[in-house]
This record gives C-alpha cells, sequence and structure tokens, in this order.
C-alpha cells in the first residue's frame, strides 16, 4: 500500500522535476556569490570592528541620528544577527533608541551587497531596486521616530532586556553575548593570524547559517512554481492586499538573508504584485522569526511585539497603497 502511494506520488511529481530543479538552481547560482560575500565582510567587520567603535558614529541628536543612520549600511554592512547586539550596544553607550533601532531595521537592506543583489535580481524592472531602498529608508526612519517619541527614557534602559540595561561600566565590550549562535569574538589583543582565523570561523558559520533558510526559501519558491497551477498563484497573488499580507508572512517564517532574498522573490515576480515582492523585500530583513528571537534577548518583550507590529502594519499600508496608486507598466 505505500509502495503504490509513493508511486502515485512520484507519477504526479516526475513531470514536474526538471522545471523544479531548473527553477531551484537557478535562484541558487544568483545567490550563492552574494552570500559568500556576505558572510566575509560580516566577519570582517565582526573581527575588526568594535561596536563602540560604529556605536560612535550615530549623532547624539535623536531626530538627526534617525534621518543619518539608515545611511551607515552604505559603508558598514552587516548580518542580520549581528546587527542586533550592535544596535543594543548603542543604546547602551547614549545613542537615542529610535536611531539604533533605525540603524538595525534599515542597515540588511541599505548595503551595497544586498541593493546590487536586488538590481541583479530585477533586471526586467531596475525601479525596484530604488523603491526597496526607499521603502526600507522611509520605513525604518517612521519608526525610528515612532520609538523615539514613545521611549524618551531608552537611552537609560526603557528598551533594553532587563539582562542588559547595567550601566555602562558593567557592559564592558564582549562582556555580553549576542545570543545568535554566531560565536562572535571579542576585541581583544589578537595576532593577525588569530583575527584572520577568526574571520575564516566566523565566515564559515555565517554562511551555513544563511545557507539553510535560503535553500529552504529557494526549494519552496522552485515548488510553488512547478507544482502549483498558475491560475492559482495568480488567484492569490495579484489581489492587491492579499498578496502583500501573503508574501509578509512568507518573509517572516523562511528568514532569508537580505543578501540573497531578491532571487526568491523574483522568482515570484510574474505571479505577485509589485507591491507583495516589495513586502517580502522590505518586511523580511526587518523582523523576521529568528531575528524577533534575537530581539526578544536584547530588548524588552513588550517593545519586541511593538516593534514588529509597527514594521508589518506600517510595510502592508505602505505596500498595498502602492498596488493601488503605481502603474508599475508604465
Amino acid at each position: 500500500m505505500f509502495t503504490k502511494w509513493l508511486g502515485l506520488l512520484w507519477e504526479s511529481v516526475a513531470p514536474a522535476l526538471p522545471a523544479l530543479t531548473t527553477s531551484f538552481f537557478s535562484v541558487l547560482v544568483g545567490a550563492l556569490p552574494f552570500m559568500v560575500i556576505a558572510a566575509f565582510a560580516s566577519a570582517i567587520l565582526e573581527v575588526f570592528v568594535s561596536k563602540d567603535r560604529i556605536a560612535r558614529l550615530v549623532p547624539r541628536n535623536g531626530a538627526l541620528g534617525v534621518l543619518l543612520a539608515p545611511l551607515l549600511g552604505l559603508v558598514i554592512p552587516m548580518c542580520e544577527c549581528g546587527i542586533i547586539p550592535v544596535a543594543r550596544r548603542m543604546v547602551q553607550k547614549g545613542v537615542p533608541a529610535g536611531a539604533a533601532i533605525t540603524f538595525m531595521l534599515a542597515n540588511p537592506i541599505l548595503n551595497p551587497l544586498s541593493l546590487y543583489s536586488t538590481y541583479l535580481a530585477f533586471p526586467f524592472a531596475r525601479q525596484m531596486l530604488f523603491w526597496r531602498a526607499g521603502l526600507a529608508y522611509g520605513i525604518s526612519v517612521v519608526i525610528g521616530l515612532l520609538t523615539l517619541y514613545l521611549y524618551r527614557r531608552a537611552e537609560n534602559g526603557a528598551i533594553l532586556h532587563p539582562s542588559h540595561a547595567l550601566p555602562l561600566a558593567a557592559t564592558l565590550e564582549g562582556g555580553i553575548g549576542c545570543e545568535c549562535g554566531h560565536g562572535h569574538h571579542h576585541h581583544h589583543a589578537q595576532s593577525l593570524g588569530e583575527k584572520i582565523q577568526a574571520v575564516l570561523d566566523h565566515a564559515a558559520t555565517e554562511f551555513f547559517d544563511v545557507a539553510k533558510y535560503f535553500v529552504i526559501g529557494a526549494t519552496l519558491a522552485a515548488i510553488s512554481q512547478a507544482l502549483i497551477s498558475r491560475e492559482m498563484l495568480e488567484a492569490v497573488g495579484q489581489g492587491a492586499v492579499v498578496s502583500v499580507l501573503v508574501m509578509i508572512t512568507f518573509a517572516f517564517l523562511l528568514c532569508i538573508c537580505s543578501e540573497a532574498d531578491a532571487f526568491v522573490a523574483a522568482a515570484f515576480a510574474s505571479t505577485f504584485t509589485p507591491g507583495a515582492l516589495l513586502a517580502f523585500l522590505v518586511a523580511g530583513p526587518m523582523t523576521d522569526l529568528k531575528n524577533t528571537l534575537m530581539m526578544a534577548s536584547a530588548f524588552r518583550r513588550s517593545y519586541v511585539v511593538i516593534l514588529n507590529v509597527a514594521i508589518i502594519a506600517v510595510t502592508a499600508l505602505t505596500t498595498i497603497v502602492l498596488n493601488y496608486v503605481i502603474n508599475w507598466g508604465g
């Protein structure tokens, strides 16, 4: 009975295997170089640049810091798990919470690798790069200003998890881990050889952590293209509202890194609205399941809930409106 069931399953799947494998490997080949480069860039920053040094780059003026913090992503690209302890460190060092949160949200998108991968993934719609960058900046600033307004005492620990809301004298660099499991290295005196080894170790860990989520996302994208009828995908993907909600949910659950997610999004370009693709490209790097769990270890859980609701609500509202008002074919 079991063998017969497997035979029937194989008969239904076998005709779609060529299309499935083609779709999977086209997404994988396009994204693989970016995952490797991103892993090494993240490792180099982790080993050679301290969190304190990054914190000093953000203006202490609240509103000015919120406006300028997203632009640091252009020169300081960071992994999406490594940026959470950096944002926490910024708050501990006295950077206004709104500016630190804005930096945390925008950096994974507004870094050269993410922007270039978006450019390559959408040769048929170059405007997606500009829309993604613009929305990432605008939404992160809105949420940063909201944080600034709601948590005026955040520089004294109002948003920090109680285990991290310590006096600065007690929070020596490296004294508090980031709980991301990546083995971030402390910036004590190391020889050049030790630092190079640390870079290789961190890059390998980062790459395989990112790759497992990407493979899941690429596989699901390939399955949807090969096994689900185009009519069914379009029934969901062409709705101005439902398409956005589906892609935000997809992004939250898949946890794909921002340097590679554009290739997964591009696989849905023929069936989902541009607003939905943008929702996937913006909301995913700002909040997903993995990052939410990590943020809950760095910030108060009540704030993490507010932050996630704000990200999803603002992104959904903005991209739904775009679906109605922008002539994407023009």
